[in-house]
């Protein structure tokens, strides 16, 4: 089923462990090109001896972190706490494990997409790339020989996560523990938009282009705070137990944003004016109706690019969208720009406030 302006897909908030595991494994390798993605992580890092490195990148160079999430997903173990889900991974099949790994690597990305995107900087990475860029001549040989020896493969997998949790990766979990129980068990009220970018607006605070390149609109919506993602965001797509789309993010920002959000105002269209290209869409599209490819050819950028501008705008109730055919056609939506007098006069009148609190 598709979506249509009358349909939503189902939001849940979960917790993951076996997600924070594995993908805190793989993402330790990129502490030097993430930054600001956690004092803690990084030092955890920066203690890591070359040893274990080269353990972690095979690890991830045999696409572990893929196979054990897609399996964890379809056995529902996903959810258990770290400790279990260890032992769950040391009992699991060696030959299913190979298989799953396999797949992963050779697999139509369509079907199993990652990618990791930073809320602070315009930035778009996919792990697998990451790691091969890593990766030696003689690393990758040996992962080969491992995808070709499931015993030794599943030993690997198994001492390395359990060497990357006790001692390295436990303090950090357990410091975080809090924020990311208080993010999956309260209500929260993000979970009413309708929208997904300004719910991912919510959370992390800034606008996520959730992976463009997704062609099938998702029927359900899974968020899962983590541990220790600092400004960036784990996008998935998986198709088992069922179609679903993951996002992945740091809980102890989410708990600082949703506390602060509780006395600040809506500016979702400010910031979203905030960017010399979006105003330049705006003045574009209010002479008359554009067609998408006529806004990339005036900014002289990508379509890519054009197209993430496009979704934040439209979220952000600027831009009226119409589909005709398979093509997109924007116009300035009325509505929102005077909609944007009201936001100023509410940081006006909360600025108001502020300065009578501090002289009273």
């Amino acid at each position: 089923m598709s979506h249509t302006s009358e349909t939503r897909p189902s939001i849940e908030i979960r917790t993951w462990p076996g997600l924070a595991v594995c993908s805190a494994l793989q993402m330790i390798l990129f502490t030097d090109e993430l930054p600001g993605i956690g004092e803690d992580f990084e030092r955890m890092g920066r203690g890591i001896n070359s040893d274990f490195a080269n353990s972690i990148l095979l690890f991830s160079l045999t696409n572990m972190p893929e196979a054990l999430t897609d399996m964890a997903l379809r056995s529902l173990v996903i959810h258990l706490e770290p400790e279990p889900f260890l032992n769950w991974v040391d009992n699991v099949n060696a030959n299913t494990l190979a298989t799953c790994a396999n797949n992963a690597k050779h697999g139509d990305k369509t079907h199993r997409y990652e990618e990791i995107q930073s809320t602070e900087v315009p930035q778009s990475e996919d792990p697998a790339s990451w790691v091969q860029s890593k990766a030696t001549a003689s690393q990758r040989i040996q992962a080969r020989r491992l995808l070709a020896n499931p015993s030794a493969l599943k030993a690997m997998a198994c001492k390395t996560l359990r060497t990357f949790w006790s001692p390295h990766f436990r303090p950090i979990y357990a410091s975080h523990d809090a924020a990311v129980r208080a993010i999956a068990n309260e209500p929260h009220p993000l979970l009413s938009r309708k929208d997904l970018p300004s719910l991912l607006d919510g959370f992390t605070g800034r606008s996520i282009d959730p992976a463009a390149d997704w062609a099938i609109p998702h029927e359900r919506i899974l968020l899962v705070p983590l541990p220790f993602m600092g400004p960036y965001v784990v996008l998935m797509n998986a198709t088992a137990p069922e179609p679903m789309a993951i996002f992945g993010f740091d809980a102890q920002r989410a708990v600082d944003l949703r506390t602060t959000s509780l006395a600040t105002p809506d500016l979702t269209k400010l910031k979203a004016l905030a960017d010399e290209t979006r105003l330049e869409i705006l003045r574009f599209v209010s002479r008359s109706e554009r067609f998408g490819g006529e806004i990339v050819t005036h900014l002289g950028i990508s379509q890519p690019g054009v197209s993430k501008h496009l979704r934040l705008l439209a979220a952000s109730g600027l831009l009226n969208v119409r589909q005709e055919g398979t093509s997109k056609y924007y116009s300035t939506c009325d509505g929102g720009l005077d909609a944007i007098a009201d936001e100023i006069r509410q940081l006006k009148a909360d600025s108001k406030d502020l300065r009578r609190g501090g002289s009273s």
